[in-house]
């Protein structure tokens, strides 16, 4: 006999010491461990029913106050996993047969109980099994009633797609992403009908590649007209059944519109601001608050020789002269926290083999919350000047 991990808890109504003592030897000799609790009268039996919430109910006396079946009917809806063995003379067991909504899961023959300890761990474990399934059906739908609650209240648009690119299900952000009005209006369109013409092969890849069970993102442009447009980072998921096959794809749309435009109107004034930083007659540069150039103009490029790629990055320190690269990476190490202007003096090399003395002031660029955002400044050429003093002094010209 397969032991059991789960105590038995086992509640006996009857009476009769010597008919409960041969329950008792036959259920002690059950390789299980059993907590047994004994009700001699109808009442105390109720009562333990309540408080004890048995796994095992053994009844070898009938309850008179109610008709059989109404009584195990309800003991039945007050313990649903519980196994009840009812305790029966011969001649009485086909009229409790009869009886179809009992709730009696076993009959035993008063005075013969040798077969009571198999009944009694073959039933616990089939209620065991009933209490386990139910237990894990009830967690799956708590489960999935979380996961409809999260849905239905994401601030994000999220649609599920089948093959075809059709909606089969959305959450009301969705709706309203979609400047729709009820849910009904969207069922089975295909979201292709709402992406903007520019971005249709992409959004129909990515949910095709989602298909094939890969996770994918892109941006796109919803359009709903002349005038309305909505711009949209999108991760597409592969949704699989219990079959591990991908059947559907969510779809979760970030509305980013207003990053969007914000963007594009900053690349404008970045292009003005390029255009104009082009045309002035000194070097201009804008570093990161590590020192990592993000941009220099014409004029800087003319200096060092070098492009505005090779620029980026750490890349501008190469064009300086050996020396004066050293002192100026001390240097900037030194004021880089400081977030106050500075000015410094260094020498640049074109590929030509051409000195150029460059004065560098920087300024730092601090945002509305006081955080350091980087550094812009200009170095003018001071060649001539440098050239100058040296004649004045004596020095040898570098």
């Amino acid at each position: 006999m397969t032991r059991l991990t789960k105590n038995i808890k086992l509640l006996i109504l009857n009476d009769d010491a010597s008919d409960t003592n041969q329950i008792r030897n036959e259920i002690d000799g059950v390789d299980l461990k059993i907590d047994i609790q004994l009700a001699k009268t109808q009442k105390d039996f109720i009562k333990k029913i309540i408080r004890f919430e048995p796994s095992i109910v053994i009844a070898s006396q009938e309850i008179k106050d109610y008709p059989a079946f109404e009584v195990y009917q309800d003991l039945r809806n007050a313990l649903p996993f519980a196994f009840f063995i009812l305790v029966v003379s011969p001649e009485k067991r086909g009229e409790w047969q009869n009886y179809s909504l009992t709730g009696i899961d076993a009959f035993i023959p008063r005075g013969n109980y040798s077969l009571l300890k198999l009944v009694v761990a073959q039933g616990f474990n089939k209620k065991h099994l009933e209490e386990t399934i139910h237990q894990s059906t009830k967690m799956m739908m708590q489960s999935r009633d979380r996961l409809r609650s999260v849905f239905n209240n994401d601030l994000n648009a999220i649609f599920i797609l089948n093959y075809k690119n059709e909606i089969m299900d959305l959450n009301p952000a969705a709706i309203e992403f979609l400047n729709a009005r009820k849910t009904d209006e969207l069922l089975g369109v295909d979201i292709s009908k709402f992406v903007d013409k520019q971005d249709l092969k992409k959004i129909r890849t990515a949910n095709a590649s989602s298909l094939r069970g890969k996770k994918n993102s892109c941006q796109c442009i919803f359009s709903f007209g002349k005038k309305l447009l909505r711009y949209a980072s999108i991760n597409f998921i592969p949704m699989k059944n219990a079959d591990g096959i991908v059947e559907t794809v969510m779809m979760i749309c970030k509305d980013i519109t207003e990053a969007y435009i914000l963007s594009e109107r900053f690349k404008m004034n970045e292009d003005r601001f390029m255009q104009l930083a082009d045309k002035l007659p000194v070097a201009i540069y804008y570093n990161d608050a590590n020192g990592n150039c993000l941009f220099v103009n014409k004029k800087w490029c003319e200096y060092t020789g070098l492009t505005l790629q090779q620029s980026l990055g750490r890349g501008w320190l190469k064009s300086l002269v050996t020396e004066d690269r050293e002192l100026l990476e001390k240097s900037l190490a030194a004021r880089l926290n400081r977030k106050e202007d500075f000015v410094i003096e260094y020498r640049v090399l074109d590929r030509n083999g051409k000195i150029t003395w460059l004065r560098s002031k920087t300024s730092p660029f601090i945002d509305d919350n006081g955080k350091l955002n980087g550094f812009v400044g200009s170095a003018a050429d001071i060649t001539a000047e440098k050239l100058h003093a040296y004649s004045l002094t004596g020095a040898a010209e570098i």
